[in-house]
């Protein structure tokens, strides 16, 4: 994802782009990206600096932690960054995570950085839906899809003493 800072002339300015992740290059393990990602900047400048935030977002399919069947999630995350016109300033943000230096054509490449705020924004145990009931542990068998008919193991004897804890 790229945007050209030398065409902008008013700043504080908005942005606002759309790419196609197979335009990009953009794959994240076992995520597919549905649409495309959209982000929106904030720009600001100063004598030899961009200051950069934004926020991006994307639709995605993933596989239900419960079931393993496909489901959708809108994600997004925050950019937050530096883009220094000229070289060897660099070194008075030495704090700061994202300081890109610039090109003579002042074209900030920012595809990272979206992959990482993305790649953040991802649910740990995505579901198909909130009341998702799984996959059967006997047979393997979808519940969301039909009612499992398999008998219910007998609980371990060992653990029978912990049961009058929760009177």
């Amino acid at each position: 994802m790229k945007v050209g800072l030398k065409e902008i002339n008013e700043f504080p300015a908005e942005v606002s782009i759309f790419e196609n992740t197979q335009e990009i290059g953009f794959a994240i393990d076992g995520v597919t990206f549905v649409d495309g990602i959209t982000a929106k900047l904030s720009i600001q400048r100063t004598e030899t600096e961009y200051y950069i935030r934004g926020v991006c977002a994307a639709k995605v399919d993933l596989e239900c932690a419960r079931c393993l069947e496909p489901a959708r999630e809108n994600i997004s995350g925050d950019i937050d960054m530096i883009a220094i016109r000229e070289s060897g300033s660099v070194e008075r943000f030495v704090d700061v995570e994202d300081v890109v230096e610039l090109d003579v054509n002042e074209e900030l490449d920012f595809s990272e950085q979206v992959r990482q705020a993305l790649f953040t924004a991802l649910p740990l145990k995505p579901l198909c839906r909130p009341d998702c009931r799984g996959l059967c542990p006997t047979c393997g068998g979808n519940r969301n899809e039909t009612p499992c008919n398999c008998t219910k193991e007998a609980p371990d004897s060992r653990w029978d003493a912990l049961k009058d804890l929760i009177d």
